[in-house]
């Protein structure tokens, strides 16, 4: 995913705990955030939550292995912009990135 994004042209950092994820959002005004539902420490849904409730609200794609309808809903809930099935299609991803930030939605 990394890659994909830098192929795109922007700047990745990556984390990998929620609390590292909202360390870095509060360190910078991030373009976007996409970060995993489940995480080590927190669930993304809650990083979601907190970073859009912040100032800085970027768009934010939640990703999940699992299938469970209400998952959309939660992260819906959460603020998330999207929800995307693992694993990730480069060209699901890349229109979605596009939609998002670039503002080059169909």
């Amino acid at each position: 995913m990394a890659e994909l994004l830098r192929a795109l042209g922007f700047e990745v950092k990556t984390a990998d705990t929620g609390q590292a994820v909202l360390d870095l959002a509060a360190a910078g005004r991030p373009d976007l955030i996409v970060l995993d539902v489940y995480l080590p420490d927190l669930l993304g849904t809650t990083v979601c939550h907190q970073i859009k409730n912040g100032h800085n609200r970027p768009p934010i794609i939640l990703t999940s292995f699992k299938t469970f309808p209400i998952e959309d809903k939660i992260a819906s809930a959460a603020g998330a912009d999207a929800l995307l099935r693992k694993p990730l299609k480069d060209e699901e991803l890349t229109a979605l990135v596009r939609d998002l930030v670039l503002g080059e939605g169909s």
